[in-house]
């Protein structure tokens, strides 16, 4: 058996093929149920001059470190960071892992339909990206804004519409609600972050590099 990898193309915002577009940093997880964690004190740094197999005896966690690389699984102690315009394709281990609900569609139906829009509709579906209830009651309260004049406003997001580069990284534009997009607000990744908005931005990030994935 024999694979090949193809040479990696071009990632915006990384210069060097030795610069980390993915790391793990003491990430522990554990399946609801078990009595300790399935892994434990896992760390790594890929860039784009990686090539890694994950190698061990069955039941060793090589398929869990792998779900939690990608987002299906969400660590519970730990960090899983990756490039916000990398993209990651995975095939899983049980070859039906993505198709056994849409096996009455042919695989251009399928493609089709899981990226229409301009992201990935399987990826919405892990661990990471879903969001809870609680997350959710936070997203929806009133943020106090300060507005261009130095005034200060209650607004609720609507949606993070868009992207662009900033000095220190990336800012995300804001559209409220009920209010005309001349109002939209440009914030830094970490204040987004830091207002409770961390899954948004990462599905921003997604459609981003899914877009420049494809412009070339």
């Amino acid at each position: 058996l024999k694979f090949t990898f193809p040479k990696p193309g071009f990632l915006e915002g990384v210069k060097s093929r030795g610069k980390p577009i993915l790391r793990m940093t003491n990430v522990e997880f554990g399946y609801p149920g078990c009595s300790k964690p399935t892994v434990t004190g896992v760390s790594l740094v890929c860039s784009l001059a990686s090539r890694v197999a994950v190698i061990g005896p069955n039941g060793a966690g090589k398929s869990t470190i792998i779900k939690l690389l990608i987002g299906q699984y969400k660590p519970d102690k730990g960090e899983v960071w990756k490039h916000p315009n990398m993209r990651i394709a995975y095939v899983a281990q049980h070859a039906f892992f993505h198709l056994e609900k849409h096996q009455d569609m042919t695989p251009n139906e399928y493609i089709q339909w899981r990226y229409a829009g301009g992201e990935d509709k399987e990826s919405l579906t892990k661990a990471t990206k879903l969001i809870t209830e609680e997350e959710l009651a936070k997203m929806k309260a009133a943020k106090e804004i300060e507005t261009p004049d130095g005034m200060f406003e209650k607004r609720v997001l609507e949606e993070i519409i868009g992207r662009r580069k900033s000095k220190n990284g990336y800012e995300y534009e804001v559209k409220w609600v009920n209010l005309p997009a001349d109002k939209n607000t440009w914030f830094e990744r970490d204040k987004l972050c830091e207002m409770g908005f961390t899954k948004l931005v990462a599905r921003m990030d997604e459609r981003e590099a899914l877009r420049l994935g494809t412009s070339g």
